[in-house]
C-alpha cells in the first residue's frame, strides 16, 4: 500500500514537472524547444536593451519606424536624443529575439554561467502587441564557443542557445542608428523640392516620364541634368554621427534657416533633408528626426545644378527638322528665308541651295535658343528688336520667337507676340549669327 502510494505521489510530481517544462520551454509543433512563442499575429512593439555599452530603448514612432535611444542618461544632451534605427539592423534583432531557440535546458544555475553580476553581457526584455512581456539575460559563452548561457526573466529557467541568437545585443546606441542617407527609393524619385533661404523654391515633378519645373517657372526641366543629380546622390556616403562630434547646431548651420530638400518617390513616400554648411570638409544633414543628423562628405554633396536657371529647358523653336517646312530670320535689318526639303536632304536659303552639313550645323544653334533665366514680372518697357526667328511647320503652324534687348547680356523671348516669362542670352544669339554666316560662305 506504501509503495503504491508512493508511485501515485512520483506520478503526480512528474505531471507536474512535464507540465512545468512544457510551459516553459514551449515546444512547438515542429518540435523545437522555444524560450517563448509569439503567436503568428503578434510583433514586438517595445524593446529594452541594456549590454556592457549603453541602456537602450527601442519602440515605433507615428510612422511605424523604429526608433533607438540611450537610457538613463541625465544632465546630458544624449539623454533625450531619438534616433531613426536602422532597418536591416532592426530586422536582425526582431528576428533573433521572435525566434530564439534552445538547445538545451539546465537543471540548476552556476556561477561559471555567468548569469549574475560582472558575468551578465546583456538582457533584453520586450513587449508584443497582444501585451505579453518577454526577455532574457545573456551570460558567458560555453566552452566550445559556439553557444552562450541564458535565463529566462519569466521564469528564472536557464538553458544554452545558439551564439549567433545574441549575436544582435552587443553595441551602443550608434550600432543601431540608421546609417541610410536616404529612406525613399531613390530610383523611383518622382518630385524634388528645394528650399534656400528667403528664395523662392526650386519645384520640379516628373509627369507622363518627363522632368517638369512647377516652381519658381513652369516649364519643362532638362532631363539630363535632373537624372544625374539624382544619380550623384546616391553616392552620398556617411562620415561619422554628429552626435560623436562637439560641433553644435548652430555651427553646423542646423538652428534654422538653411537649405531644404524634399523628395518623393513613386509610392508617395517623402524624405525632407535639412543640409547644413561645410565643417572641416563634412556637410552636416539632417535627414529624419531632429536628432538624426548625419555629416557626410562635403566633396560628394553638390547642390549647384538645384538650380531654377540651370535645370530651366525653355525651347520655344525646338522640333525635328522633318517637321519643318520653312525658316525666316530677321537680323540685322538682313532677312533670310529657308525652304526645307529634309527628305531629299536639300535646303535653300533665300533660293539659293546650302550645303546640308552646314545647314544642319546652323539648325542646331536655331534650337538652341533657349532660356538662361525667367522674370516673372513682364517688362514695362521693351527695348530694341534683336532678331526675329520664326519657324513654318507642314501642318501650317507658325512660330515667332522675337528676341529683344534686357541687358548687356540678356534678351527677352517673346513667342507669337506674347511675353514668354523667360529670356536667352546674347551668346546664343552671336553663335547663331556665326553659323549664319558660316552658311553664307558655303
Amino acid at each position: 500500500m506504501g509503495r503504491c502510494r508512493t508511485i501515485a505521489v512520483l506520478a503526480v510530481m512528474t505531471a507536474a514537472t512535464a507540465l512545468l517544462y512544457g510551459v516553459v520551454s514551449s515546444r512547438s509543433d515542429d518540435g523545437e524547444k522555444r524560450l517563448y512563442r509569439l503567436d503568428k499575429t503578434e510583433t514586438i512593439e517595445t524593446i529594452c536593451l541594456e549590454n556592457r555599452s549603453a541602456s537602450l530603448k527601442f519602440w515605433k514612432n507615428e510612422d511605424q519606424q523604429w526608433m533607438v535611444k540611450e537610457a538613463g542618461l541625465t544632465g546630458d544632451e544624449r539623454a533625450a536624443a531619438e534616433y531613426s534605427a536602422g532597418a536591416e539592423k532592426m530586422n536582425l534583432l526582431l528576428d533573433a529575439l521572435s525566434g530564439l531557440t534552445v538547445t538545451r535546458w539546465l537543471d540548476e544555475e552556476n556561477p561559471e554561467y555567468g548569469l549574475s553580476g560582472e558575468g551578465i553581457s546583456s538582457t533584453v526584455t520586450f513587449t508584443t502587441s497582444q501585451g505579453n512581456h518577454y526577455g532574457f539575460t545573456a551570460g558567458n559563452q560555453t566552452m566550445t564557443r559556439s553557444h552562450v548561457y541564458i535565463r529566462d526573466v519569466n521564469s528564472g529557467q536557464t538553458a544554452i542557445t545558439d551564439l549567433g541568437a545574441v549575436a544582435q545585443l552587443g553595441g551602443g546606441v550608434d550600432s543601431f542608428r540608421s546609417r541610410a542617407v536616404f529612406r525613399v527609393d531613390m530610383d523611383q524619385i518622382r518630385a524634388l523640392e528645394y528650399r534656400t533661404g528667403q528664395a523662392r523654391p526650386l519645384i520640379l515633378e516628373q509627369t507622363g516620364g518627363r522632368w517638369q519645373m512647377k516652381a519658381p517657372y513652369v516649364s519643362p526641366a532638362r532631363e539630363i541634368e535632373i537624372t544625374e543629380l539624382l544619380s550623384e546622390m546616391k553616392d552620398w556616403n556617411l562620415c561619422a554621427f554628429a552626435s560623436s562630434t562637439a560641433y553644435s547646431r548652430e555651427q553646423m548651420g542646423l538652428s534654422g534657416g538653411g537649405s531644404v530638400l524634399t523628395l518623393t518617390d513613386a509610392l508617395g513616400n517623402t524624405q525632407t533633408l535639412e543640409i547644413g554648411k561645410p565643417v572641416d570638409g563634412l556637410v552636416p544633414v539632417r535627414n529624419g528626426e531632429k536628432d538624426d543628423i548625419l555629416l557626410l562628405y562635403a566633396d560628394e554633396v553638390n547642390l549647384e545644378y538645384l538650380n531654377a536657371d540651370k535645370l530651366l529647358f525653355f525651347a520655344p523653336l525646338k522640333a525635328d527638322v522633318d517637321q519643318v517646312k520653312g525658316l525666316q530670320l530677321e537680323v540685322d535689318g538682313t532677312v533670310l528665308k529657308f525652304a526645307l526639303d529634309s527628305e531629299h536632304n536639300q535646303f535653300y536659303c533665300n533660293g539659293i541651295p546650302v550645303d546640308p552639313e552646314a545647314f544642319y550645323s546652323f539648325y542646331m544653334s536655331y534650337m538652341a535658343m533657349t532660356a538662361v533665366g525667367g522674370d516673372s514680372k513682364e517688362p514695362e518697357e521693351s527695348g530694341a528688336q534683336l532678331a526675329s526667328l520664326t519657324t513654318e511647320y507642314k501642318d501650317g503652324s507658325v512660330k515667332q520667337v522675337r528676341l529683344v534687348q534686357r541687358d548687356t547680356d540678356t534678351c527677352y523671348m517673346v513667342v507669337n507676340n506674347s511675353y514668354s516669362g523667360f529670356y536667352t542670352s546674347h551668346e546664343k544669339l552671336m553663335t547663331l549669327i556665326s553659323k549664319l554666316n558660316r552658311l553664307a560662305n558655303y
